[in-house]
């Protein structure tokens, strides 16, 4: 990644991270989809976070947002 999509792709998250947690939540991760215009069905949402949560926490940290963009 060039060091201006490594921002963007920070400035993106830290956006969608409303908590500040460092972790997107199912409901965090859910609003992001919509802000950018995507209205996915809740259990897609829920398949989308199973692939991206390479971890297991059930949160999406910003290296596996990172990988996944």
């Amino acid at each position: 990644l060039t060091d201006e999509q490594s921002a963007m792709i920070s400035s993106a998250f830290n956006a969608f991270d409303m908590d500040g947690s460092g972790e997107l939540e199912r409901e965090e991760f859910e609003e992001a989809l919509v802000h950018v215009g995507l209205e996915v069905p809740k259990e897609e949402v829920d398949e989308m976070m199973a692939v991206m949560d390479t971890d297991g926490s059930g949160t999406i940290n910003f290296s596996e947002f990172q990988r996944a963009m």
